[in-house]
């Protein structure tokens, strides 16, 4: 019974916990680092250069979404996010602009009621 190691309480524990980056998270970071691309969370719609993101890996990653490789984070060039964000400006600027134009044909006054 020697070689069974001893369970201790973590609040009995001395020292910090050291918690192992999952190698899958390193494979994902190496692979944007050595390429000079960026990690796209598609859960989050975030992207991430590879230093804010192995600087924040426990917040990205759940031990949920462990699969390997996780279809959640991809490694994308840095002109993919300008791209996107231009995509969804011009989405926007559509949409605003319709709601303008069934503005202006709705004949309403927006003034306050008097008593």
């Amino acid at each position: 019974m020697a070689d069974k190691p001893e369970l201790v309480p973590a609040w009995h524990r001395k020292g910090p916990e050291v918690i192992e980056v999952p190698s899958h998270i390193i494979a994902t970071y190496k692979n944007a680092y050595v390429n000079g691309c960026w990690i796209y969370d598609a859960k989050d719609r975030k992207f991430y250069t590879p230093l804010e993101f192995i600087d924040n890996w426990k917040n990205i990653y759940s031990e949920l979404d462990h699969e390997k490789p996780n279809p959640k984070l991809k490694v994308m060039n840095p002109m993919a996010a300008v791209r996107q964000r231009a995509e969804w400006v011009r989405k926007a600027s559509e949409e605003l602009q319709a709601v303008l134009e069934k503005l202006e044909k709705y004949n309403a006054s927006f003034e306050r009621k008097s008593k």
